[in-house]
């Protein structure tokens, strides 16, 4: 996981609860072919998590559920402008 971080503003219900508040997300990044361990889940990970996928950042908008949060594209091209994805890379 990179060290860098980016505040985003939430407010929505999760889970049932309402939350509202800043958030720190981070940019992890895994080799390509990685695979979540829902073994290695830990405390409330273990009842909520749902699965995972990975895609290209052109296939998110075609998603069944939406992505959170709504703002992904900005966030990681904030937190990774060194990736190809970004429009402001060479």
């Amino acid at each position: 996981m990179r060290d860098r971080a980016t505040k985003v503003h939430r407010d929505g219900v999760w889970d049932g609860v309402h939350y509202e508040g800043d958030e720190l997300v981070f940019l992890a990044c895994v080799d390509s072919g990685a695979r979540v361990a829902p073994s290695r889940l830990v405390g409330h990970e273990t009842t909520t998590f749902q699965g995972y996928c990975w895609c290209g950042r052109d296939e998110i908008d075609s998603l069944a559920d939406p992505v959170e949060p709504a703002e992904i594209d900005r966030i990681v091209c904030a937190l990774a402008p060194w990736a190809p994805w970004t429009p402001s890379h060479p």
